[in-house]
């Protein structure tokens, strides 16, 4: 990848922050496109900042937590969620017993309960960080 298509604009860390303050929600295509001001832009605009937000998170090691939701919007998976997904994946080979195993292990949301505050943090950091670089 090269260097630049990394580096989020403040558009991008704008559609990040909204995506970060509605987790576990869609939200609308068009409440991101709102993200340009009053800038006239096109659709690929929308989907070319999503791609540069998908690979600073994946950089960062946090998967893909941006689903796409068809002529809808996009969802940012609750962070503590993905990590448990993460885990699991690399112990099971199926989605199936991922659920069943997370049922059984009733402790085991307790353990990461605290990384719903601490990655958002670290993401608002580094996007802090990233435009200090600017």
């Amino acid at each position: 990848m090269i260097e630049s298509e990394a580096e989020l604009n403040d558009v991008d860390i704008e559609i990040l922050r909204i995506l970060n303050e509605n987790q576990g929600r869609v939200v609308k295509r068009q409440r991101l496109l709102e993200c340009w001001g009053d800038r006239v832009v096109a659709d690929g605009s929308l989907s070319v900042s999503i791609k540069k937000i998908r690979g600073t998170l994946k950089k960062l090691g946090l998967g893909n937590v941006i689903h796409t939701h068809p002529r809808r919007g996009y969802m940012l998976i609750p962070l503590s969620e993905t990590h448990l997904c993460n885990e699991r994946k690399a112990e099971q080979s199926s989605l199936t017993s991922l659920g069943k195993s997370v049922r059984n292990h009733k402790s085991r949301p307790r353990k990461f309960r605290s990384l719903t505050i601490v990655i958002p943090l670290l993401i608002v950091l580094v996007s802090l960080f990233i435009l200090t670089l600017m």
